[in-house]
């Protein structure tokens, strides 16, 4: 599902459309515009008595550097957050989902098929792709949790949430109290505004008669786009080659998608919406509630990387030869999320290095087993950081990110153990990401606790996990578990490079 999250008080909105009339100029060459016929009013809405704030209309603020996200750069992330898109494996035996049908979906007054045929011909227009011909449907916001609901059942396995609990368990980014299933439930009704859904090649929109129009019309112009991508790229076939053993990779790819779409989208509204529009646009706030602000920071953040830091790389393609350049970004995809923090590296085809991280389960006490490798990267490196120290520092530290492999075991007793292993681009890099490391585990990153600190190992202690970390000569291993033996055993086997 490519869902189209609200961020807390539209702030996501706020940020999309400064950067988008920051940059207008360079979108519309000599003040040219696609002509877009102004849409009929489909419903009554009350005229706008808000004026923008100055957020809403000032400079784009600063890009999280290193961003954070599931693939993030740095951390494993749950697996079905749409990580924001990370859409949850279908196993292989999976039921067809049911998709709502127009008839079942939200009766209102608003006529949303006729605000899409406007929105079809001069979005694909502006987007320089293909007409997508299909449908777009009104579900109200009871009828997202049901859709919802449905999703996670049939596409998020407990055999894929145990893992992803037990690896935020291990990490401190939530209790054990804490359920990772119903956190990003209710993260998700609260957020989405509207989603896409490549296998179904369905359309969908979050509201009901008191939703405003221009709302509708921004919404229904992002997730035209995804359509109009997965019409032209088969996004699902790029998700598939990628593969669930990367979730890096992954983000960087819905980075693309996210920020391909929230461009285009925006550009769209800002050539059709009146004034008057816009700044109704910029009252709204069509969340359900508190979710956000109660989620854990790391899904947060996981949630808004593909919209703010992807929209960002994006720009930085158009600039390089307008739309041709994104489409060409759909063959050849960002490796990571180091190439959508920083497009320069994109652009020089800096791939990630290669990380030996052995599977050491024969030097471990019976019991234990390989359950997960994968790839952490830079940006949810960052996110990792910052629990245990201030954000600046942690995404410079992150900066320096040249490749990382992470594998989680699990033994009989359902207890973890997690082995990161990270290599840097310089040796500078190196040395500032051990002292990061090591500031985060005596700040209380991991939870509170005692620490121990030696010029190349670092250790500490908890009510209920251990972690040790080694700098060995070209790399930087850190190991969390709930059995300190399993730690320290190891620590000992990696500890040989």
């Amino acid at each position: 599902m490519y869902y189209r999250p609200l961020s807390p008080g539209l702030a996501l909105l706020a940020l999309v459309l400064a950067i988008v009339v920051t940059f207008r100029d360079c979108w519309f060459p000599n003040n040219t515009e696609p002509a877009v016929e102004k849409q009929a009013a489909v419903t009554q809405v009350p005229a706008a008595t808000f004026a923008p704030t100055s957020a809403a209309v000032s400079a784009p603020r600063a890009t999280r550097t290193p961003a954070v996200a599931r693939k993030v750069g740095s951390v494993p992330t749950p697996t079905s957050v749409p990580a924001p898109t990370a859409t949850p494996a279908a196993t292989a035996a999976e039921t067809p989902k049911a998709v709502p049908t127009p008839a079942a979906t939200q009766e209102t007054q608003v006529d949303l098929a006729a605000l899409l045929e406007e929105i079809r011909p001069a979005v694909a227009q502006l987007r320089g792709l293909p007409q997508w011909d299909g449908e777009a449907m009104l579900l109200n916001r009871q009828m997202l949790r049901e859709q919802l609901e449905q999703d996670f059942a049939e596409e998020y396995p407990p055999e894929e949430s145990d893992l992803d609990q037990l690896e935020w368990e291990l990490l401190g980014i939530i209790s054990p109290e804490q359920d990772i299933v119903q956190l990003q439930k209710d993260l998700l009704s609260d957020q989405v505004i509207g989603f896409y859904d490549p296998e179904d090649e369905a359309m969908f929109v979050v509201g009901d008669d008191s939703t405003p129009v221009p709302l509708l019309v921004w919404t229904l112009a992002h997730e035209y786009v995804h359509a109009l991508q997965d019409q032209e790229f088969d996004l699902d076939a790029i998700d598939e080659s990628i593969g669930e053993e990367n979730h890096d990779a992954l983000l960087a790819f819905r980075a693309l998608v996210e920020g391909d779409a929230s461009i285009a989208g925006a550009r769209y509204a800002l050539a059709s919406l009146s004034p008057e529009e816009m700044a109704e646009l910029a009252a709204s706030d069509d969340s359900a509630g508190g979710a956000f602000e109660s989620a854990p920071r790391a899904l947060r953040e996981l949630l808004l990387f593909p919209y703010d830091t992807g929209l960002q790389y994006v720009l930085t393609l158009i600039d390089r030869g307008s739309w041709s350049v994104v489409n060409e970004a759909y063959i050849r995809l960002p490796a990571s999320t180091e190439q959508v923090i920083h497009p320069e590296k994109y652009r020089v085809g800096e791939a990630p290095l290669e990380v030996d991280l052995p599977d050491i389960t024969s030097g471990l006490s019976p019991g234990w087993e390989e359950v997960r490798r994968n790839v952490t990267g830079e940006f949810f490196t960052g996110v990792l950081l910052e629990y245990g120290i201030d954000a600046p520092t942690a995404r410079q530290a992150a900066a320096g990110w040249g490749g990382d492999a992470y594998v989680l075991y699990r033994n009989e007793s359902g207890q973890g153990l997690m082995t990161m292993k990270f290599r840097w681009d310089t040796s500078d890099d190196l040395d500032e990401f051990w002292t990061a490391l090591v500031d985060f585990l005596v700040g209380g990153g991991l939870g509170s606790g005692t620490s121990e600190v030696g010029e190349t190992t670092a250790q500490w202690s908890g009510s209920d996990r251990s972690a040790r970390a080694l700098l060995l000569a070209d790399s930087v291993v850190l190991i969390v578990g709930h059995d300190p033996p399993a730690v320290s055993m190891a620590a000992d086997l990696l500890s040989r490079g």
